[in-house]
């Protein structure tokens, strides 16, 4: 906790949330798991006494759901498109909803969520396609798609992950 602040970070991750909306409790470890896949301080992240409510989208084979699930959070609903991804994320995520076109999903199709959590596709933004038409081009304007969901569901939390700016629109 710094300030008002609560920070969770691993190498690639870094989360913030409000001191004064949660609580940090600690959690057994998951027993199956290898301890240094774990954070160093098993923590569960709760609000109002129940685990936050995630939306995971664009969410591939579920890297988010499970840095979630370490930190307490509950995945509320998926929103992947390929089949693939999909039956990892079924296989690993049983019984949570899995919604296959982000361009089809409606707030009113989720449950109630407290975190939008996502990383649209880079292709038009990184600095490997020269040809890249930044959030004009059809992969990564999906952006608007997520921040559409985004302000239809207002969520509390997001966390967005994609490669740097580079300089296209």
């Amino acid at each position: 906790t710094t300030g008002d602040k609560i920070q969770v970070e691993s190498e690639n991750l870094r989360l913030a949330f409000p001191a004064k909306l949660l609580s940090i409790a600690p959690v057994e470890r998951n027993r199956g798991a290898s301890a240094d896949k774990l954070p160093s301080e098993s923590t569960k992240i709760v609000h109002a006494d129940r685990p936050l409510a995630v939306l995971d989208l664009f969410s591939g084979i579920g890297v988010f759901g499970l840095a979630s699930r370490n930190l307490g959070l509950e995945t509320a609903a998926f929103c992947e498109i390929d089949p693939f991804r999909q039956k990892v994320l079924q296989k690993n995520f049983p019984g949570v909803p899995i919604h296959p076109d982000i361009t089809q999903l409606k707030a009113a199709d989720l449950p109630p969520v407290d975190c939008v959590f996502g990383g649209f596709p880079c292709t038009d933004l990184s600095n490997a396609n020269t040809k890249g038409r930044g959030l004009k081009g059809d992969r990564s304007g999906l952006w608007f798609e997520m921040l559409r969901l985004i302000t239809e569901i207002n969520p509390t939390h997001v966390v967005i992950e994609n490669v740097p700016p580079t300089g296209t629109d």
